[in-house]
């Protein structure tokens, strides 16, 4: 009998053990995250639909460009309840120069606003056109509304802003914004709507924003103006003499909804009909109170005899429109009777 032995190894094969290297660390860049900058917003209808409430809306971002977010708290007297965290960070800053008072029925063309942006990891995009376009952006100035048509970047987050429409969505006299006023670049990226608190028209809204690189709170307010709930006031009033001593009274309505500039089309209307309140006033005194569903009025001869107005005598009509939610701001139209 033959004995035969298998030789293990020859069969298997022969294993050599296997260096493993750890690899390498690569660490994500230490970038600092700088301390939070908050802005409260109140929003118009911005092709939207009747949103029924004023629109409040929070942007913020961080002095460096590590910031990311911020845990929110709104402030209900000596109480915080919380209000969850900000969106992506927003494009904020403040101006460099003095922007000037201004006509708001008026595009503002005179001169740029320039700003600097709070750390050079922001952008504006550059864009040339007309504050009137479909697609112009808005910004905030303080605490008014602008819609720009030229965007120059200037390097070191410096930006040049021109061919402005001014104080969009009111008629209001625009103010002068000084050097170093906030600015704030209203993307839909980086805005949180605040739609789980319902706020009223007067109210005053404070919120807290606290982020990983803050020592304090952020904290900021704002008045609420019902900007989404309350029709814009009339505008371009006239008051046209006819030969028969009446007065005829027009004015053109806006819209709380606004769904971009269109040649030849009419803005929409929003509420549930075209009426008006009318107001004449003599001395400053309320005497007679109408409605109207036209954007005209006439004062007849007689109505006008019987007001008793010497030579020099001046009276106003006061037009407010009469919204789903609210009336609009007034609308005077003055006039002298000696005309």
């Amino acid at each position: 009998t033959m004995e035969i032995v298998a030789d293990a190894s020859a069969s298997m094969g022969s294993f050599s053990a296997r260096q493993a290297t750890p690899g390498r660390n690569i660490s994500s860049p230490d970038i600092a995250i700088g301390e939070t900058q908050m802005a409260i917003v109140e929003l118009p209808a911005i092709n939207a639909d009747d949103p029924g409430k004023p629109l409040i809306g929070i942007y913020a971002a961080g002095t460096r460009a590590g910031w990311r977010s911020a845990a929110l708290s709104l402030k209900n007297g000596s109480a915080l309840v919380d209000a969850g965290r900000t969106a992506a960070p927003a494009v904020m800053g403040v101006s460099i120069n003095l922007l000037r008072a201004h006509n708001p029925l008026l595009l503002d063309e005179a001169a740029p606003l320039f700003v600097q942006l709070l750390h050079e990891g922001m952008d504006i995009p550059n864009r040339t056109g007309s504050p009137l376009d479909a697609d112009a952006p808005y910004f905030v100035l303080g605490d008014e509304i602008v819609r720009y048509g030229n965007c120059e970047d200037l390097g070191s987050g410096v930006y040049r802003l021109s061919k402005l429409q001014r104080n969009c969505f009111r008629t209001t006299a625009v103010p002068s914004h000084v050097a170093g006023t906030r600015f704030v670049l209203t993307e839909e990226s980086s805005l949180r709507r605040i739609d789980d608190f319902l706020f009223e028209p007067g109210s005053l809204v404070t919120f807290q924003a606290m982020g990983l690189g803050d020592a304090e709170p952020f904290q900021t307010s704002l008045s609420v103006e019902a900007l989404a709930t309350k029709p814009p006031s009339p505008v371009h009033g006239r008051a046209i003499f006819r030969g028969d001593g009446s007065v005829e009274f027009t004015w053109i309505r806006r819209s709380r909804l606004d769904a971009g500039w269109r040649d030849g089309v009419d803005q929409l209307m929003a509420e549930d009909s075209e009426l008006y309140q009318i107001i004449l006033q003599v001395g400053g005194d309320p005497v007679s109170e109408w409605t109207s569903n036209n954007s005209n009025f006439l004062l007849t001869a007689t109505q006008l005899a019987g007001l008793g107005l010497g030579a020099s005598s001046s009276f106003a009509l006061i037009v407010r429109q009469i919204g789903r939610h609210a009336l609009s701001s007034a609308l005077r139209i003055a006039v002298n009777a000696s005309n």
